[in-house]
């Protein structure tokens, strides 16, 4: 148990230490003058690997996500008052059941 946690967290620690080494590498590459630095323990198997969409995707995206997102709010705000209105019957039904049922 103790040992996949070491393992995950080196795996982590790696994988940060990648990132890190992209991160110098990209500020060195747009700052001008600045040497390129490389990683104090380069390590062939940690990569990141990222996939930066575009702007037409993310348009796309946001077309698709937003009726969604919205007609989500909605359906939940109404499910809340649907069961808000469905509690407060059951509770005026019950304490005129209780009326009934005590004064009769």
């Amino acid at each position: 148990m103790d040992r996949e946690r070491l393992d995950e967290l080196r795996r982590q620690r790696d994988l940060v230490a990648g990132h890190l080494a992209w991160l110098d590498q990209e500020i060195g590459r747009l700052e001008p003058g600045r040497s390129q630095p490389t990683p104090a323990n380069p390590d062939p198997t940690a990569r990141v690997m990222i996939d930066v969409p575009s702007t037409e995707e993310l348009a796309e995206l946001q077309e698709w996500l937003e009726p969604r997102a919205a007609a989500g709010r909605v359906l939940s705000k109404t499910g809340c008052w649907i069961i808000f209105g469905s509690l407060l019957m059951l509770g005026a039904a019950g304490a005129v059941g209780l009326i009934y049922r005590l004064y009769p």
